[in-house]
């Protein structure tokens, strides 16, 4: 009975682990809505199906192996593997092209709902916290500095997250509406990207330090960093 509870909990957690990991700026909201539990349970069903179908039929087997770690061995691959056999899919060639066959196909209408359900509940906050943070700012000053600030204090956000942050941006810019809506859809889009608490901490810097604050950090930067190689090639000469 232990090993079908631990084997649960692993494909449970691996469910759970999704969902947060697919909604980094809001995780407490995906924990907190039915559909991710209905996520939890499914996976949870799937590793116990594959440890019974696993002890059913013997296939872990080795000689000279303990009970002990052939169990263990057995809620590994079961609670591991159910993971991997619900999102692989299969091509089947049928009269006419290609059927895919996936077991995910389950899995994406939870994944839907958990979309609807996780944007349902932040949209309130979201938009109180963007209104809060951008109203009444200079448009053209807070298009120029918050989104590089923002991206110099997420260091080691991925380029193409970086490009479609400018895209989206580029396009905010340029769309003729009123400059408080224009500054809350910035705010929504970089929160979105950086998330809640980078976004006002942007948004507090830039109020204290006043426009250019972008270019003024990432000055410091290139200087922190030319003196870094300056000094590490001190060291390489006296070692010379």
């Amino acid at each position: 009975m232990l090993s079908y509870i631990t084997v649960a909990v692993i494909g449970a957690s691996i469910g759970i682990a999704e969902l947060v990991r697919r909604y980094p700026d809001a995780p407490i909201a995906a924990l907190k809505n039915y559909a991710t539990a209905i996520y939890a349970i499914v996976n949870s069903i799937a590793s116990i199906a594959t440890l019974l179908f696993l002890q059913e039929f013997s296939l872990i087997e080795w000689e000279g192996t303990t009970e002990g770690k052939k169990v263990l061995v057995e809620i590994l691959v079961a609670g591991l593997g159910a993971s991997a056999i619900l999102r692989i899919g299969l091509s089947v060639q049928v009269a006419g092209g290609n059927l895919n066959v996936s077991l995910m196909t389950v899995l994406e209408p939870i994944l839907r709902a958990a979309d609807n359900e996780v944007d349902r509940a932040r949209a309130s906050e979201r938009l109180s916290i963007t209104k809060r943070l951008m109203v009444g700012l200079d448009v053209n000053d807070a298009f120029k500095d918050l989104p590089p600030l923002c991206l110099y204090m997420l260091q080691g956000l991925s380029e193409t997250k970086q490009k479609e942050l400018a895209d989206e941006v580029k396009q905010l810019r340029d769309r003729p509406i009123q400059d408080n809506v224009k500054l809350v859809s910035l705010g929504l889009a970089l929160l979105n990207t950086v998330g809640a608490d980078v976004l006002e901490k942007s948004v507090n810097a830039f109020k204290e330090m006043g426009p250019g604050v972008a270019e003024v950090l990432e000055g410091d930067s290139d200087q922190e960093s030319n003196d870094s190689e300056a000094d590490e090639s001190g060291t390489d000469n006296e070692q010379g």
